[in-house]
């Protein structure tokens, strides 16, 4: 049963916000949760820095995309901005060239909610709450995703004294939304309920867990092992090595997760009996194995991931086709998954 007073909070939010047409043309890049912070130790963007800074310069800002941060890019529940901005002003810098080719959009999280409250000269960047495209009819809807609790409203500046005050100076790590599984499910269940029923596409961060068509992980490792599966009887000798080859290795990143904890709550499927493709999450860009985002472009969304070699060698063999080496670094991209935004919004409309 959906929450009547959340789902009129995101109904009311989508209803407000301006609508900006796209088409096949467009180029758009979502990303997510980097948790900036003074380049400390507890500073979760310093994994992934030199990464991300790479990958959004190289791949977007210099190929003409509009870059859309979706919340929780400072870490204000635990370091001051003064810090964050003098320590990764290589990054703003290209944050800066972005608005000035009007090809920023930066919306805020519960971790950034305190730079509203921020003048203008203290902080350049146009800030907004959500975003919303239209494409041939059909909207994508882009929120950070903490608008899904009443929580972050009445709790959401005591979070940030403990986190500041105590648990930074101890180097306690936060326990967010992000590391509950609990939470994580409840978090996209409700959006999930508002974007079928809105019949939209829908964009989140927040959970730091990537989706793609409502899927999870598990929905989309299980898929594979069933599509190998239905392959076996008519391949080869060779060709039947291979599946072996690659239903062993699912397993194993299967099995990893259902160690993990909660499997009811990693499943997409518990959203639905027939999931209806709405809901998509960019995931983060401090994973322990690189970035995730989602790529608007020549009609179709996909769900990537950049990683180092140095640090995930293993995921040279990820993706469709193979990952793709970013010229004269160790860093790649890979694409999870792709799919033609017409095809998902038929989808939509025929399953809801």
């Amino acid at each position: 049963m959906a929450d009547p007073i959340i789902q009129q909070k995101l109904d009311d939010l989508f209803e407000r916000t301006p609508v900006r047409e796209i088409d096949a043309a467009s180029k758009i890049v979502v990303f997510s949760d980097l948790h900036m912070g003074n380049g400390g130790g507890t500073d979760d963007f310093v994994r992934n820095s030199e990464l991300f800074a790479t990958v959004l310069k190289r791949s977007f800002a210099d190929r003409g995309y509009t870059v859309v941060l979706n919340g929780d890019i400072e870490d204000l529940y635990r370091f001051r901005l003064s810090r964050i901005i003098k320590h990764w002003n290589h990054v703003y810098e290209i944050f800066r060239d972005l608005q000035k080719d009007n090809r920023f959009i930066k919306i805020v999280g519960n971790h950034d909610y305190e730079l509203y409250s921020l003048a203008p000269r203290s902080y350049p960047f146009r800030l907004v709450p959500a975003v919303r495209f239209n494409f041939e009819g059909g909207d994508i809807f882009v929120l950070h995703g903490h608008q899904a609790t009443n929580y972050f409203e009445r709790w959401n500046a005591f979070s940030a004294f403990l986190l500041r005050c105590i648990a930074n100076p101890l180097k306690i790590r936060s326990r967010t939304v992000s590391r509950n599984s609990a939470k994580k499910f409840r978090t996209e269940l409700r959006i999930y309920e508002f974007a079928a029923r809105r019949k939209i596409i829908t964009l989140i961060g927040h959970t730091h867990r990537p989706l793609f068509e409502s899927h999870s992980k598990i929905d989309e490792l299980r898929f594979k092992i069933e599509n190998q599966m239905r392959s076996w009887e008519h391949a080869g000798s060779a060709e039947r090595n291979r599946i072996e080859e690659e239903v062993s290795e699912y397993k194993r990143e299967l099995t990893k997760l259902y160690d993990k904890g909660d499997t009811r709550r990693l499943g997409g499927a518990l959203y639905n009996q027939l999931v209806v493709p709405a809901l998509f999450n960019s995931g983060c860009a401090i994973g322990k194995r690189g970035i995730t985002g989602l790529e608007i472009a020549d009609g179709a969304i996909s769900l990537v991931h950049w990683f180092d070699r140095d640090v995930s060698v293993q995921h040279l063999s990820d993706g469709k086709n193979g990952p793709q080496r970013i010229d004269g670094t160790g860093f790649y991209r890979t694409v999870l998954q792709s799919e033609s935004l017409q095809y998902i919004f038929a989808r939509i409309r025929l399953l809801v």
